[in-house]
């Protein structure tokens, strides 16, 4: 989260504008003894540069000197990881375009057929393995001994799920855990705050938003108050605005039925004394900021927020959640903009973010991941599991399902999650196996 280079004027037109967006965007450098002193036992950090396609990476070990390895040159990379993911996706991605593989052994996404193209790519191991190759081989001698490596990831390194990369013959996530941290200044940050202990309740589960109000009359309000957003934003009137408004403009979001089969199952893992539900029009941010008023909010040691998801790259603290978009309260517009986070009171150990787009599958963009993992940090939050595209909504319920049974038995979530994909990996009666386990990324230790 540290920036690299001088501040554009239109980021410092926000960080004036917002003291939270600089909360959001300036974080301490730590130094390299600082960063040697990070890892526990059994433990690797690796910080990741990327200056165009040169890499370069930062290891800390338990004990040992920071190391830098120069990973040298990769030319299209973010092609290449792009091509991965969508590889991995299968036909569950966005918009299953075509991968090539050129003659430089570069990979591509095209509909059409490039000139340079040498064959057409339907597996993902030819790219998982070219990426290994460059990004993890060089890492193994430095990383000996470690179990959990921490990776700080940079650029479009941000949407690549490392734990999918083969390693010996099978995926990463089958021998080590993987988390994520945005810097080695926050992983120091997250190393100094508490654990959640002994919260009051277990789970907040909020999502499967209702988006549209019923009605012809509902419909042209909408469209009317979309109107004169538009309107705002051709005179010029919304400059450097962080709050969801402008980007989300004309923004229609469908129902999510499979959200709510997840929230449905989740909860039933708990008792519910222990446990707060919120679907339909009372998952709000009106219904948010009365937990929070209360003081309720800081009671949930595990967040659950099923819904649509906008992930902004150009400006993380504008990326938000989308929660109900009927009957708002004065002050509220139902998105919950990293902005917005840091306003509100968590003492949580975990917050999920299952962001649906379609009736399809789940949201599902890692561009910007940055930016509400760490409003929700700034906020007292832990740790946070996102997802990087699309899965179905079985998967999902199954995955996630999974994941906080182990919660609710005592593990930390590293450990929850590394076991969920470990049991997903080795089930072969799954199809789309690693559509389904891949995705999920935790920003947190």
């Amino acid at each position: 989260m540290t920036s690299r280079g001088s501040c554009s004027p239109r980021r410092r037109d926000l960080r004036t504008r917002y003291p939270r967006y600089a909360q959001l965007s300036e974080v301490e450098l730590i130094d390299a003894t600082a960063a040697a002193g990070l890892p526990r036992r059994n433990e690797g950090f690796v910080s990741y540069l990327v200056l165009d396609d040169e890499v370069l990476a930062f290891v800390a070990t338990r004990g040992a000197a920071l190391r830098v390895i120069e990973l040298g040159t990769i030319p299209g990379l973010e092609g290449s990881i792009g091509a991965y993911r969508r590889l991995l996706a299968g036909a569950l991605a966005a918009d299953p375009l075509p991968v090539w593989r050129l003659r430089d052994g570069r990979y591509v996404v095209s509909l059409a057929r490039p000139a340079d193209a040498v064959q057409r790519v339907t597996d993902p191991r030819g790219v998982g393995e070219a990426l290994a190759q460059r990004l993890l081989r060089p890492l193994e001698k430095a990383l000996a001994g470690t179990t959990h490596w921490v990776i700080s990831p940079d650029a479009a390194l941000a949407t690549l799920p490392f734990e999918a990369l083969p390693r010996d013959g099978r995926p990463l996530a089958a021998t080590r855990s993987v988390t994520y941290v945005q810097s080695l200044s926050v992983a120091a940050l997250m190393q100094a705050r508490p654990a959640a202990g002994s919260a009051k309740r277990d789970l907040l589960a909020m999502g499967a938003p209702q988006f549209v109000a019923s009605g012809a009359a509902a419909a042209a309000r909408i469209d009317d108050a979309s109107g004169r957003l538009a309107e705002s934003l051709a005179r010029g009137a919304l400059p450097g605005a962080v709050a969801s408004g402008y980007a989300l403009s004309g923004r229609r979001w469908s129902p999510l039925p499979g959200a709510a089969r997840e929230i449905e199952a989740v909860s039933a893992l708990f008792p519910s004394e222990r446990r707060v539900v919120a679907t339909g029009a009372s998952a709000s941010e009106a219904r948010l900021r009365a937990l929070d008023a209360s003081g309720e909010l800081a009671g949930f040691r595990y967040l659950l927020f099923a819904t649509h998801a906008y992930l902004d790259t150009e400006v993380p603290a504008r990326s938000a959640l989308v929660l109900s978009q009927v009957d708002l309260a004065p002050g509220t517009d139902g998105y919950l903009t990293a902005a917005k986070w840091p306003a509100f009171r968590l003492h949580s150990d975990l917050a999920v973010l299952s962001a649906c787009e379609t009736g399809l599958g789940r949201a599902v963009q890692g561009e910007g991941v940055m930016g509400l993992p760490y409003a929700l940090f700034i906020a007292g939050n832990r740790a946070t599991l996102l997802t990087l595209w699309r899965i179905d909504d079985a998967g999902t319920v199954a995955f996630v399902s999974a994941f906080f049974d182990r919660l609710r038995n005592g593990m930390d979530p590293p450990t929850a999650l590394a076991l969920t994909k470990r049991s997903f990996i080795a089930d072969r009666s799954r199809r789309h196996l690693a559509a389904v386990w891949a995705p999920f990324v935790l920003y947190g230790r």
